[in-house]
C-alpha cells in the first residue's frame, strides 16, 4: 500500500519552490540574438563585405524565424 501523501499549504510550497529558482537574468529577444550573431559574423569577417544574404538562409542557420532576422538586418544597415 502507498504511503499517504501529505501536502504543504499552497503558499508554503510555492515559496519553497520559488526560493530554489536562480535568477534568469535579462531576457533576450530573437531579434537581439540574431543581431548579435550577425554583428559578430560581420566583425569577424565570417560574412565578407558584399556577401549576398538570404533572410530564409540566415533564419534557418540561426534557428529563428525570418522576422527577427529582418529586424536584425535593419539595425545593421
Amino acid at each position: 500500500m502507498d504511503a499517504p501523501v501529505t501536502s504543504l499549504p499552497a503558499t508554503a510550497g510555492l515559496a519553497a519552490g520559488l526560493a530554489a529558482l536562480a535568477p534568469l537574468g535579462p531576457r533576450r529577444s530573437a531579434a537581439g540574438i540574431a543581431y548579435d550573431a550577425l554583428r559578430q559574423a560581420e566583425i569577424g569577417l565570417a560574412l565578407p563585405p558584399g556577401t549576398i544574404l538570404s533572410r530564409a538562409d540566415l533564419a534557418a542557420r540561426l534557428g529563428v524565424s525570418q522576422t527577427p532576422v529582418r529586424e536584425a538586418l535593419i539595425r545593421l544597415q
